[in-house]
């Protein structure tokens, strides 16, 4: 059985964002969460295999503000869900890093004792003919912004 992947444009995305007064333009992100060592290997062998296959291939979206992080799932964004995005103020945000390897950027964070680990692409592939081409541009922009971290 595959997975099927949802899909938000960016004017949607755009939108959804503006109705839950998260501001800004070119702030988001498409990415997929990673997991850790430890939490790939329960996944795994206790939970089942399937599941770990699936939940790994589930589209985020983030947002950046000087408020801080905004994490929603593509289903949010698709069927108008604005009570389940999650704020993560930045002063409650530790560690906050990000790398480019290859064509991904890879987003990693604490909040609450608990670690995000994210993967963006961002490669020439994906502006092109990707679901995402968006991402690329976003990324230049909210790296030059530092991500509008708090500082």
């Amino acid at each position: 059985m595959g997975a099927i992947m949802e899909f938000a444009t960016e004017k949607q995305i755009a939108s959804f964002l503006s109705t839950c007064r998260i501001e800004g333009q070119k702030n988001f992100l498409m990415a997929f969460k990673k997991k850790t060592l430890l939490k790939s290997f329960i996944d795994f062998f206790i939970v089942g295999g399937a599941y770990y296959v699936q939940s790994s291939v589930k589209p985020k979206i983030l947002a950046f503000t000087p408020k801080g992080i905004y994490l929603m799932d593509i289903s949010d964004v698709t069927e108008n869900r604005s009570n389940h995005v999650v704020e993560m103020p930045w002063n409650q945000v530790q560690d906050f890093t990000y790398k480019t390897v290859l064509n991904t950027v890879r987003l990693n964070w604490n909040y609450q004792n608990e670690d995000y680990i994210f993967s963006v692409d961002v490669g020439q592939i994906s502006q092109h003919v990707g679901q995402y081409q968006f991402n690329k541009d976003h990324y230049d922009y909210l790296s030059q912004h530092d991500f509008f971290q708090s500082k």
